[in-house]
């Protein structure tokens, strides 16, 4: 949302929710939704004072005893031996169909994991979800 303030020249405080506006009122709910702290946070990103955020590294860190050095893998993930090979790996431990393509129904997949153990739904395979495959066993 800051990206379409700043692209629009518009402040923070022109944000606004359906329930805001949506006639008439009470119409349309947001779900759990604090309009004042969204605000708050798209006006740090414009000011410059946000925190910049942590991107999902291309590969997962190398960890003492255990696996790593794994590509962090998204739809599409390309057809190389290597990434298929873990894209067959992911689907089995996923209860997909190991075609060893990253495609929808991997993706979907793997939103439901995310989504069951708390983390954010992006579908794509990092660090953090990569541990989280690992536990499945």
């Amino acid at each position: 949302m800051a990206a379409i303030q700043r692209f629009v020249g518009q402040p923070a405080g022109a944000c606004a929710g359906h329930k805001e506006y949506a006639r008439p009122l009470g119409r349309k709910q947001d779900p759990v939704f604090n309009m004042s702290e969204f605000r708050s946070a798209i006006d740090a990103i414009l000011t410059g004072s946000a925190p910049a955020p942590q991107l999902i590294p291309n590969v997962e860190p190398h960890k003492p005893r255990g696996r790593g050095g794994r590509p962090t893998l998204r739809r599409s993930a390309t057809r190389d031996p290597n990434t298929e090979a873990l894209v067959r790996e992911l689907q089995g431990k996923l209860g997909v169909d190991p075609i060893g393509i990253f495609g929808p129904k991997t993706e979907s997949a793997v939103r439901e994991l995310q989504r069951s153990l708390g983390m954010v739904p992006d579908g794509i395979v990092g660090p953090k979800t990569w541990a989280a495959v690992d536990a499945l066993g």
